[in-house]
């Protein structure tokens, strides 16, 4: 699934954001002089020059959890493949499907789920910024507005989402390819 990779990078561009927001202009500029020149290869050094926004994002118990689990399901583990690639997977059979074009209820209510948090993590994030963005009274009252529809849809009972475990599972609650299905419980 494509997608969970670009869900994990905008999980860390949000972090990165509110480390500088909070005074981390230091951990940007080291980030920087990961570029240089290497006077033994005689060539651009441009280095790895990680930053770290995991920390800032586990601060904040919605976009830590969001961030593990996009991390988790974004890497080739053996449960997150076929829970991808073989959603409709048994104890007596793994169907694996190859271009699979078909709709799947469950991970599109997942990835709405996870977008909404995320524009409400950036909305909040550029909110908090002070002077920064400058941002009206009227669309902070609107920001307030969004979040509280946001939590609304996130609430529905009958949608799929995931439950962090605390142990490094997951347990996913209302699983299901078509609105009429039958719900299931997956264990990742």
């Amino acid at each position: 699934m494509s997608c969970l990779p670009l869900l994990r990078a905008a999980c860390d561009c949000i972090g990165a954001e509110r480390g500088l927001a909070e005074g981390g202009a230091h951990e940007f500029t080291e980030w920087l002089d990961a570029m240089g020149q290497s006077r033994e290869h005689a060539a651009l050094d441009l280095g790895l020059g990680r930053y770290r926004a995991g920390s800032r994002l586990a601060a904040d118990d919605r976009m830590g959890a969001l961030y593990r689990v996009v991390t988790e399901l974004s890497m080739t583990h053996f449960g997150s493949t076929i829970l991808q690639v073989a959603p409709e997977a048994d104890l007596q059979k793994i169907r694996i499907g190859f271009a699979d074009s078909s709709f799947h209820l469950s991970w599109a209510q997942l990835i709405i789920g996870w977008l909404l948090v995320l524009v409400s993590a950036q909305l909040k994030t550029a909110v908090d910024a002070g002077e920064t963005f400058s941002v009206s009274p009227e669309s902070k009252a609107q920001v307030v507005a969004l979040s509280s529809e946001m939590e609304k849809a996130l609430a529905k009972p009958d949608r799929c989402r995931v439950e962090e475990l605390g142990d490094g599972r997951y347990l996913f609650h209302n699983v299901r390819r078509q609105p009429g299905g039958a719900p299931q419980r997956l264990l990742l």
